[in-house]
């Protein structure tokens, strides 16, 4: 096996093990205890691979074996045993939360919708933007640029993982981030600042991780210099006055900064040495357990799909092609007379989001019932409806719903129906016109509930295969559905 392919297949085997440690995958060793277990980390240089693993007080050292085998085939890894708390997150363009729970944080970048092309964001790190289960839609942010505090707040959207919430298990996300959302006029005064400061807006995109490759974290007092160390995975606990872990980050990556980073650094962006943008600081880790890495960010390619937005950049405003939206072939192509100009407002706001709440609530019944009956396309529509009035996993509208990550199959990005409902705005059928017009009746409250109030459904013939269904008996089964209200 060639040194590429012996490094491509232990980090593939270091992302399973994280999976394993996270609950998400079977197959840890009858010595590992999962519980037991705060961080896991493999160097990016191929000369120093060795296998860290942290553990909480009171696991006994020699009890671990010298040596763990990631993977059949491939050769056991010397096994660094250490003790170490869980990650610390660190929350300081500025953000204020100035809902309880408060707190500040820093912006990663602007971004702009790619479905829906009018509406912009701030990304952040998400335990920034909803540090506990009292995070709600539209809560307001304060927003400020260097020493200029902008008018208008913004407003929390979209987040992952919802932590705080009554769970046996902690939350696990191959993300941490959020979007606030801003409205026309502060996007004005943000491109306005921006134009004025164009390198405080990144070069491009970068995905790629080396041993030692230089990066910064931009933070609101100016960059600090750092390098990359370790692919990482592990707890993070976030600051509330203890230590105890909030939930698992997985495939995340661990640098060296040359001072100590600190609260209010989460969500700032890390730049490569040509200005690229790379990740998102999450917090502090702690270098003796981390084969020298002190802090730890996370990719930010994955974030920009998962929320299917595009940054702006240095020498593009988030310009979309057809390539991001296929109806954008039916838009004028004509540019804006500046690349800093602002975009008009909605005339009623009101009545945008309702028309966004049926257009996404409609593609999701499009995309995960558009074969079942009037009946069955109605149940599908009441989960979503049930899940939105309980605020189920933090989500409190019926967009952020359907938009969860990994709830609505249809909408995941390696899902076939996830380039199918991006073209129905320009090729409507049948079944998407009676999908709309269900989710008329739904936002207007006229559809009664035939599930029970369930919150989750599978199709019949996985019914056994799905892991939360076993053992439950349904509320209801209609169609090729059923529904199940009993699920956590």
């Amino acid at each position: 096996m060639s040194a590429a392919r012996a490094r491509r297949a232990l980090q593939a085997a270091f992302r399973h093990a994280g999976r394993q440690l996270a609950g998400l995958a079977r197959g840890l060793p009858d010595w590992l205890d999962a519980g037991a277990v705060h961080a896991i980390a493999l160097p990016l240089d191929p000369a120093r691979w060795e296998f860290s693993l942290a553990v909480a007080d009171g696991i006994p050292l020699a009890a671990l074996p010298a040596r763990w085998q990631l993977a059949p085939g491939l050769p056991p890894l010397r096994l660094r045993r250490l003790r170490a708390a869980p990650a610390r997150a660190q929350n300081a363009i500025g953000l204020e939360r100035l809902a309880v729970p408060t707190g500040t944080g820093t912006a990663t970048c602007l971004v702009r919708d790619r479905l829906a092309p009018n509406r912009n964001y701030l990304l952040s790190a998400g335990h920034v933007l909803a540090p506990d289960a009292r995070a709600r839609w539209d809560d307001r942010f304060a927003l400020s640029f260097g020493d200029r505090a902008l008018d208008l707040a913004g407003k929390l959207r979209e987040w992952q993982p919802a932590v705080g919430l009554d769970a046996a298990e902690l939350p696990r996300s191959p993300i941490d981030a959020g979007l606030i959302e801003i409205d026309a006029l502060v996007l004005a005064e943000l491109r306005e600042l921006l134009a004025a400061r164009p390198d405080a807006l990144p070069t491009g995109i970068d995905d790629q991780l080396a041993p030692d490759r230089a990066v910064s974290l931009r933070r609101t007092d100016g960059p600090l210099a750092g390098a990359l160390r370790i692919n990482w995975s592990g707890k993070v606990s976030i600051p509330d006055g203890d230590d105890y872990p909030d939930y698992f980050l997985l495939d995340a990556v661990g640098y060296a900064t040359r001072a100590p980073t600190r609260p209010g650094d989460s969500g700032g962006a890390v730049w490569t040495a040509d200005d690229a943008l790379l990740g998102m600081h999450i917090g502090e880790i702690d270098p003796l357990a981390s084969q020298g890495a002190n802090a730890v960010f996370g990719r930010i390619a994955p974030v920009l799909d998962w929320y299917s937005v595009k940054p702006y950049l240095r020498n593009d405003p988030a310009t979309l092609t057809e390539a991001d939206r296929p109806r954008l072939a039916q838009r004028s192509a004509t540019p804006p007379a500046s690349a800093f100009a602002p975009e008009p407002t909605p005339a009623r706001p009101d009545a945008a989001f309702r028309a966004r709440e049926i257009e996404i609530v409609a593609k999701t019944l499009w995309g995960e019932a558009r074969g079942e009956s009037q009946a069955g396309m109605e149940a599908v529509a009441c989960v979503i409806d049930n899940r939105k009035r309980s605020g189920y996993r933090g989500r409190t509208t019926h967009s952020a719903v359907c938009l969860d990550p990994k709830q609505f199959s249809c909408w995941n990005l390696d899902d076939p129906n996830r380039r199918k409902l991006e073209a129905l705005d320009a090729r409507p059928d049948d079944d998407y016109r009676r999908a709309r017009a269900i989710a008329e009746r739904l936002l207007d409250g006229g559809i009664a509930d035939p599930t029970r109030g369930a919150r989750h459904y599978v199709t019949r013939a996985a019914r056994e295969l799905t892991y939360w269904a076993r053992g439950k008996s349904p509320s209801a089964v209609i169609g090729n559905h059923a529904f199940f209200n009993d699920i956590a």
